[in-house]
């Protein structure tokens, strides 16, 4: 069984705002802030002693705002994390054992990686959508320029004339690959 799928939740919005909330009652302004103004998907990070809370808090009060948990390090941050209400879960990277565990999430996860190798080994698992982190290093910088889009379009089970490129301007400030408008012939 593949995991689900962050596509839907992803496509709706031009950026995925990563916060990391030191207090706890900055959280409910901010997201509603932040969904008013169009973007109705953000990320916290587990950074912080309140950033759990802060997920709960926005979960609760702003359900228009779909909040995802970043910077999940092990199965017991997915635990925490699905059990304050996370919509979905980020990963900086993925060992064996989280990849197993965001793969077995109910939410749809996005699994960190910094190789073509981490890639592939991931999209086996069946993710769809993966974090290139850092950005600017590795996979990013060579699919910026060109290389690996054949490789990356058969990983991720894409078919002919789909491509990816380096998204640093529309994602988190992690980076990503995202899939190539087709553009219009004219």
């Amino acid at each position: 069984m593949s995991p689900p799928d962050p596509i839907p939740l992803l496509s709706g919005t031009p950026v995925v705002p990563v916060l990391t909330i030191e207090r706890v009652e900055h959280a409910v302004p901010l997201a509603r802030s932040l969904a008013a103004g169009g973007l109705n998907v953000i990320e916290v990070t587990l950074r912080t002693r309140v950033a759990l809370e802060a997920i709960a808090a926005i979960a609760a009060q702003v359900p228009e705002c779909g909040v995802g948990a970043g910077t999940v390090l092990g199965e017991a941050d997915v635990a925490a994390a699905l059990a304050v209400g996370a919509k979905y879960l980020v990963s900086p990277g993925t060992t064996a054992a989280l990849a197993a565990a965001l793969a077995a999430a109910p939410v749809p996860a996005l699994p960190g990686c910094a190789s073509v190798s981490e890639a592939l080994a991931l999209s086996a698992l069946g993710f769809r959508v993966l974090k290139f982190f850092p950005a600017g290093r590795g996979l990013s910088r060579a699919a910026e320029r060109g290389r690996g889009r054949r490789l990356l379009a058969r990983a991720a089970g894409r078919g002919r004339g789909r491509e990816f490129r380096a998204n640093h301007r529309t994602r988190a400030r992690g980076g990503g690959i995202a899939p190539l408008r087709k553009r219009a012939s004219g």
